[in-house]
């Protein structure tokens, strides 16, 4: 007969906290027949409940059924004849955060690079991420279900269709796949959409990347430089029909002389004769 001895209470040697919605707990226990051992789980100030029975020969176990920071306390329960608990390890999830990394806008999307923490690489996350129109305000929310991360926890994602030629607050949370509880809202971050090609929209014409543009103000400078090439071009004219005008009298003067200089010359000729013609009969009358 051999009679049945434990070696060993159970005893909680570490616990840690591997996210927001997990931890991993090891003890040690030793005993040379096989028993089991009842992990018991309170959340805050409450009552504690059997979360899983293990075999006694285990020596870890991982709780992936949490709430984001959140206090838990964990004692392993013993029945052997008698109720035999363990110590009690307490612990506090983290708080689950998101950041958005960078923003790339088109004309009708919004593209975001978003990083959670490593302890997600490679899971499926459910997402949702709020836009709020800064200048209408109105709100909208695209929600992206089952998206697997990468190995550092991060993922792209966008957001189509978006109003173009507009400016948005945008911010995002997430929580796992089969999960109650999302994380926190990350910082908000600002988008501006662009001016879509073609777009006959009047009220939007001043944007054209996404910024304030100058079309307006080009216009008018335009509208200027070619009423000042107008003005000049109509000085350069009136200057050039002076010209013309002079050279065209110089001209018919030119014609008239031309015409007439024997006329001309005749008169001069009679009238010279006649002068002659009295100085002499001057003389002849004095003498």
């Amino acid at each position: 007969f051999i009679a049945k001895c434990r070696l060993s209470y159970p005893v909680i040697l570490n616990s840690e906290v591997l996210s927001d919605e997990e931890v991993k707990l090891s003890w040690n226990y030793d005993s040379l027949f096989p028993d089991t051992l009842e992990i018991e789980r309170k959340k805050e100030d409450g009552d504690f409940e059997r979360i899983k029975t293990i075999d006694s020969n285990k020596e870890e176990y991982t709780d992936d059924d949490l709430k984001p920071n959140t206090r838990y306390t964990y004692r392993l329960k013993l029945e052997d004849g008698e109720t035999i608990y363990s110590n009690e390890e307490k612990i506090r999830t983290d708080q689950s955060e998101v950041e958005i990394d960078s923003v790339q806008t088109n004309c009708n999307s919004i593209t975001l690079d978003i990083s959670t923490d490593k302890n997600y690489g490679n899971k499926k996350l459910n997402f949702n991420v709020h836009i709020k129109n800064k200048k209408t305000g109105n709100e909208d929310t695209f929600k992206f279900k089952d998206k697997k991360v990468d190995k550092k926890g991060k993922i792209t994602l966008e957001l189509y269709p978006i109003k173009q030629n507009s400016t948005y607050d945008v911010k995002v949370k997430f929580k796992r796949s089969g999960k109650d509880d999302y994380s926190e809202w990350s910082e908000k971050e600002e988008a501006k959409t662009l001016l879509c090609v073609g777009s006959s929209d009047k009220e939007e014409s001043s944007y054209l990347t996404g910024q304030e543009s100058s079309t307006d103000s080009y216009n008018t400078d335009y509208q200027e430089e070619l009423e000042g090439k107008d003005k000049t071009n109509t000085t350069t004219t009136t200057a050039e029909d002076n010209i013309k005008e002079s050279t065209k009298e110089d001209s018919n003067s030119k014609g008239f002389l031309s015409k007439n200089k024997y006329k001309i010359l005749g008169l001069i000729f009679l009238i010279l004769v006649i002068w002659i013609a009295r100085r002499f009969w001057r003389v002849g009358k004095r003498s």
